[in-house]
């Protein structure tokens, strides 16, 4: 059964075990919140993790946010980052919503069911309308955000999707 979990303590093994398979496919870390920067030491990483989601930050470019791991089976087969408000450059590139699938785990529905259950939770925090971003060249993400009807704005190297629109709930 597929599950989404605030980030914590225990699920610091199962995400260095996403984080190899994502080094050992050579790629970005995307939509994983702040793992990209602490993966030498994961406790420091939840420990930011945790005051990100209060809206607790030194760094001021930084928004509140929300980093979930996606479970099945006790296993990590996905994150999701949601950001409460954008900055200039989350407006650019990155939007409220990043998301991330295990290598091993694509093409299976998770990344679409982690970007709805992404959508109804900043429903629930009135975050409104929702920008999803992807590289133009990321075809399974540009599926999984058109898959949750995510209008598509702008077309470049970053492909801008709108989720809902201000004048109607979604």
């Amino acid at each position: 059964m597929l599950s989404l979990e605030l980030v914590d303590y225990c699920h610091i093994d199962k995400i260095q075990e996403f984080m190899n398979a994502i080094n050992q496919s050579g790629e970005v870390f995307c939509g994983t919140g702040m793992l990209m920067n602490f993966q030498d030491d994961l406790t420091k990483y939840i420990q930011v993790e945790k005051k990100i989601h209060l809206g607790i930050s030194e760094d001021s470019s930084l928004v509140p946010g929300t980093t979930l791991v996606c479970l099945e089976n006790d296993e990590v087969v996905g994150f999701v980052n949601i950001r409460h408000c954008l900055n200039e450059f989350l407006l650019a590139k990155g939007g409220h919503i990043g998301y991330s699938v295990h290598p091993m785990h694509r093409k299976k529905g998770y990344g679409t069911w982690m970007l709805n259950k992404a959508i109804d939770y900043c429903k629930q925090k009135d975050i409104y309308p929702i920008l999803v971003t992807c590289d133009k060249d990321n075809i399974g993400s540009r599926r999984v955000i058109e898959a949750n009807k995510g209008k598509l704005e702008t077309e470049g190297v970053t492909l801008r999707y709108w989720i809902g629109k201000e004048n109607e709930r979604l």
